[in-house]
């Protein structure tokens, strides 16, 4: 059975709108900065802002190319080129084009421990910093993420969506 602080599903808080402002952003030219786990992060976060999606987080966006990124655990980090600093404890994640399902690992990186699977027009609440996971794509289209970032656990993560985001539209 999986542990319950893996995952939790959320419904899509942003407009058909905001959403084409996503991508917009993601598919300008050069955008993204590939990394060794097969995702690449949003080269630079801070022109997310123009996004209008404030709050106690850091925002950021992920694109994958690759069949199977590494199975990997997430660390808080400083964005190389903006210098911000990144949390990467708890993130809630929405797929803003493809498609693909996060798998989670005990700590010997072979068992598995649970997967989910989220269309875009939902996400998930994915516990990154405290598992170690890894996405697999299944569409041939490119599968593009849009992240909320904290440097909180899971339980106060999924809290704070129940109480203010999930009434929320962007």
């Amino acid at each position: 059975m999986a542990p319950d602080n893996l995952y939790y599903k959320v419904k899509n808080i942003f407009s058909p709108e905001k959403r084409q402002q996503m991508l917009e952003l993601a598919n300008k030219p050069g955008a993204f900065f590939d990394n060794s786990y097969g995702i690449s992060f949003f080269k630079h976060p801070l022109q997310l802002d123009s996004l209008e999606i404030n709050g106690p987080w850091q925002v950021q966006m992920l694109k994958q190319t690759v069949e199977e990124s590494k199975i990997h655990k997430d660390k808080n980090r400083h964005n190389e080129f903006d210098d911000i600093y990144m949390p990467r404890a708890t993130v809630i994640n929405w797929p803003i084009q493809g498609k693909g399902y996060t798998v989670f690992y005990a700590e010997d990186k072979h068992a598995c421990i649970g997967t989910v699977s989220y269309t875009n027009e939902s996400g998930a609440i994915l516990n990154t910093g405290g598992y170690n996971h890894n996405v697999i794509l299944s569409s041939d289209q490119p599968r593009i993420v849009f992240q909320l970032c904290f440097d909180t656990n899971f339980e106060r993560v999924k809290d704070f969506y129940e109480k203010d985001l999930s009434m929320r539209t962007y």
